[in-house]
């Protein structure tokens, strides 16, 4: 609804309508908007959200590869360095890591010196680790402090109002090293005259900054965390995670288990070649056809055979071809929805974008089916000769490319009309491809005979 309305505004030029409505939306909203909206519209759309500091909420909220397309697009320069100093450390630096090193040096060069050290720093860690997801834009305080006077700190220090949450205080000694947490209703209800050291929980659950992401989500998960503190390993205090962060990497962790559960090893990114798309995929599709070459094998060793094998239309023939047929075919549209689902779950695909997504996508599911036909004619020329083993892997080929087309043709429709395609894309699919693929590899079969 937001996003029509915008282009409804932005086709009368009523510019400073959009500016209006666009102030007093949520970040999250005009996020989620500017996915909806044509990719060139979206930087001019970024500039009308208001205040730098409200675009820079908008960009946090989108995926770092989308948010750097976007910054990409806007101008002058002084408006993207004032963007991206107003985002917090760890979403610049996954926003920066989307760009060249040269560009990104540049950027950074650009940026005050206090932020770019903070975002240097980031980039130094691998983008798996807690160093690259923490923020160290955190709240500290001496252990020696009082109550009273932490009460004063949280309400007039600067590093207070841009800490990321100030849900937990964490109390370090004179060497800034982790000694302690204390909640903020805890320090409230305190006396004004205790020490935090005094009242401090000294078991302080923390992370390496070497720690990979899935162990810190497993953390945070387990603990119930809002936020983890980040050490080094003399406990000195570099930064924390928090639980918003977690919730990204869980999301994108089932996202991956899901693509690994198809046999497609990684999400392609938007603009991905059809050849590129393959190396993760296509291992497990000529899995997939061997295991279906064997039991097409068992078939024809144990099937009785009525007459010639070489027979095209002999019953062997067609037992032979059906086993081939179903699991590639459903090996195919089942690894094509996983893929496409995650794509929309990740929000990697803006509206606009869905035909180009799927046209390659096509032309990679075809490739396998190709190569897949291919391995299936070897297959069936030693139990069947040559005359009748390349009708069937033509055929067989014909069934796994309508499946890839229907594996990724379905879920985009979903989402397509705003419906959830992680509900009833798998079953749809599962059932289409059988069909479907069944049918069509049948007809081409009887076609050539």
């Amino acid at each position: 609804m937001l996003a029509q309305t915008v282009l409804r505004f932005q086709r009368r030029g009523a510019r400073a309508h959009i500016r209006h409505l666009l102030k007093k939306q949520h970040p999250a909203d005009v996020a989620k908007m500017l996915m909806e909206l044509p990719v060139p519209l979206r930087g001019e759309m970024i500039l009308l959200a208001g205040s730098p500091d409200m675009q820079a909420d908008v960009l946090s909220e989108l995926d770092a590869e989308v948010a750097g397309r976007i910054i990409s697009m806007l101008e002058p320069e002084a408006v993207v360095i004032r963007i991206i100093e107003g985002m917090s450390s760890d979403d610049a630096a996954a926003l920066l890591r989307t760009f060249p090193e040269d560009e990104r040096a540049r950027l950074l060069g650009l940026m005050r010196n206090e932020e770019s050290e903070d975002v240097e720093g980031l980039l130094t860690y691998r983008t798996d680790t807690a160093g690259a997801m923490m923020t160290p834009d955190i709240f500290s305080l001496q252990e020696g402090v009082t109550v009273e006077e932490a009460i004063r700190a949280l309400r007039d220090a600067r590093e207070a109002r841009e800490a990321e949450t100030v849900f937990y205080i964490f109390v370090v000694n004179a060497l800034e090293q982790l000694v302690g947490v204390i909640s903020l209703r805890q320090l409230v209800v305190s006396n004004p005259k205790a020490r935090l050291e005094d009242i401090m929980e000294r078991e302080v659950v923390t992370v390496d900054a070497e720690t990979d992401r899935e162990e810190v989500a497993r953390v945070v998960e387990h603990y119930n965390f809002i936020a983890v503190p980040v050490v080094d390993e003399q406990r000195h205090l570099l930064g924390i995670i928090t639980v918003d962060d977690v919730l990204d990497v869980l999301r994108e962790e089932a996202t991956e288990d899901l693509l690994r559960m198809s046999g497609a090893s990684d999400l392609p990114q938007r603009g991905t070649s059809i050849l590129a798309r393959l190396p993760g995929r296509i291992t497990w599709m000529l899995t997939a056809t061997l295991v279906a070459w064997v039991i097409s094998w068992i078939v024809y060793g144990w099937a009785p055979v009525q007459g010639n094998s070489s027979d095209f239309v002999s019953p062997l023939s067609w037992l032979v071809l059906l086993p081939m047929l179903i699991v590639i075919s459903i090996t195919m549209a089942m690894q094509a929805a996983a893929v496409a689902i995650g794509a929309v779950t990740l929000e990697t695909i803006p509206t606009d974008a869905i035909w180009p997504y799927f046209v390659r996508e096509t032309g990679a599911g075809i490739t396998m089916a190709v190569a897949c036909g291919g391995l299936s004619t070897l297959g069936l020329w030693v139990m069947l000769g040559l005359s009748v083993a390349w009708p069937l892997g033509l055929s067989v080929a014909s069934g796994a490319a309508v499946a890839s087309v229907l594996g990724s043709g379905i879920p985009l429709l979903l989402h397509r009309f705003h419906r959830d395609p992680t509900e009833l894309g798998g079953v749809i699919v599962m059932c289409f491809a059988a069909i479907s693929s069944s049918l069509c590899g049948l007809l081409v079969a009887h076609g050539l005979q």
